[in-house]
């Protein structure tokens, strides 16, 4: 599984992650965004499986509440 930040989270090209990161075993993972301009703003926590497929999206505001 991977994790990336998307503002649309069917959309792989609205990433705002500088990578999407792996899932480590411990089920945890980070992805940082580099643009500051987009700190406040509306995404979505997405995670992919192995064929690419989102399986789990979750609202977040940048830089929010968790520094998400």
């Amino acid at each position: 599984m991977l994790l990336d930040i998307r503002t649309s989270p069917e959309d792989k090209a609205s990433s705002l992650a500088v990578n999407a990161k792996p899932v480590g075993e411990d089920g945890k993972a980070s992805v940082v965004v580099e643009d500051d301009k987009m700190e406040g703003a509306p995404a979505f926590l997405t995670l992919i499986d192995a064929a690419g497929r989102v399986v789990l999206r979750a609202p977040v505001i940048i830089g929010g509440v968790g520094h998400v």
